[in-house]
């Protein structure tokens, strides 16, 4: 199956999920996260949709958060000490200003479809592939719910892999944390 069919597939099926379920999901996931992440650490965080694994909790619970905040062009930036959020023309939100953090220990990483192989499909822009270049050393946990694993895709050669993998289910590493 290409990528197009399952970013699609994946959108109708998480479309389905209850909010119950998500909730529910997002806090198993959030318990497992934190056993890899250290408490002074600086984590890269995404601000969740309406259907992806929430990430609230983060919010909650470290201090030391960065959001992506999008430069164009498949390009963007980890920024901290943001006061005010905006909705952009994808429907995420982003904050409108910030500090620019450049020290980022650990990324929680959404995405449409991962592979037991710790490959990853995005929303399709390489947002995240072209952050990763920059920042090789950041551990990268990829979350999804559960049926959000699959094996039926091939990653193309600018497709970064994760270290792991987070589902409300199981944990697939990849790479161990130093």
């Amino acid at each position: 199956m290409d990528k197009a069919e399952i970013r699609k597939e994946v959108l109708k099926q998480r479309k389905s999920l209850t909010a119950e379920y998500i909730d529910n999901a997002s806090k198993d996931i959030f318990k497992r996260v934190c056993e890899l992440i250290r408490p002074n650490e600086n984590l890269f965080l995404y601000i969740a949709m309406e259907h992806e694994v929430q990430t609230g909790l983060f919010m909650e619970k470290y201090k030391n958060i960065a959001v992506p905040k999008c430069k164009g062009r498949g390009y963007m930036d980890a920024v901290t000490d943001f006061k005010v959020l905006e909705q952009t023309a994808f429907g995420t939100v982003e904050p409108k200003d910030g500090v620019i953090l450049q020290n980022i220990d650990a990324a929680v990483v959404p995405g449409l479809a991962f592979s037991k192989d710790m490959d990853r499909i995005g929303y399709g822009a390489g947002y995240y592939d072209r952050f990763f270049v920059r920042f090789p050393d950041i551990y990268k946990i990829g979350v999804c719910f559960d049926f959000q694993l699959r094996n039926d895709f091939s990653p193309n050669a600018n497709d970064i892999k994760m270290d792991c993998i987070i589902t409300e289910k199981r944990v697939i590493m990849g790479r161990q944390r130093k």
